[in-house]
């Protein structure tokens, strides 16, 4: 048998405490990330890499790291000799964000409806049940509730390890999106639009309609993203 060579052999806990500098850009990337999606920092803001550094206590090294990180996932735009931004959010942004989470939500819930077992069907029924009880539409909060809960069953039980992974990616740009433009796609005339889509997609996934809940699921996702971009449009219209 092979020695492990003196200097790999583990002596516990490091004595430093000071996290490495991979570490460092992590937490500056993520901490900037925060601020994008919560929209603190806002759609098309200029950034400067010396005062957020300063803001997070870090060199502006691991800040400008980060920045390249951001950009490359779609958080943060730059041009040469300018100051780096917040990538704006766009009708066409949000066209192609929607236009990938569509495809990829509809083909989750096609794959999932094969995999769902008696008990998931019969729980998801219940759950739509309490749901009306409770008042349907009129209960925005139980709407949303659902309505995100269905989309994480079908995710998961799709199977598909890497369809999970990008639905997971997208959903932050999808909550930088609603954080932006959460209050004008909220409207009672939506709310109810949205519980119908949504008794739409349990009826075809409770009677195992892997087609149905397909192009159910398709129409609810994609009639959501032309809300939103009509609302931009508008808005670059002014």
């Amino acid at each position: 048998m092979t020695e492990v060579p003196e200097r790999f052999v583990s002596r516990g806990t490091p004595a430093a405490s000071i996290p490495p500098r991979a570490r460092i850009v992590d937490e500056a990337y993520n901490a900037i990330k925060q601020m994008i999606i919560t929209n603190e920092l806002k759609s098309g803001q200029v950034i400067s890499v010396a005062a957020l550094a300063d803001y997070l206590g870090v060199s502006r090294s691991p800040v400008s790291k980060a920045f390249t990180a951001l950009e490359q996932d779609g958080f943060v735009e730059s041009e040469p000799f300018k100051a780096p931004r917040v990538a704006v959010l766009t009708s066409k942004f949000v066209r192609n964000v929607y236009g990938v989470r569509t495809a990829l939500e509809a083909r989750a819930a096609a794959d999932a409806t094969a995999n769902l077992t008696d008990t998931d069907l019969s729980q998801l029924s219940v759950a739509f049940e309490a749901l009306s009880k409770a008042g349907g539409p009129a209960d925005k909060s139980a709407v949303f509730e659902f309505d995100a809960k269905l989309h994480r069953l079908f995710a998961e039980r799709a199977d598909n390890e890497l369809l999970s992974t990008f639905l997971g990616n997208l959903e932050l740009h999808l909550v930088r999106i609603r954080n932006v433009y959460g209050e004008h796609i909220t409207s009672q005339a939506e709310i109810e639009r949205q519980y119908e889509e949504l008794q739409r997609i349990v009826r075809a996934v409770t009677e195992r309609d892997a087609a149905g809940v397909e192009a159910a699921m398709n129409e609810h996702v994609s009639r959501h993203a032309q809300r939103l971009i009509a609302k931009i449009d508008e808005d670059g219209r002014r």
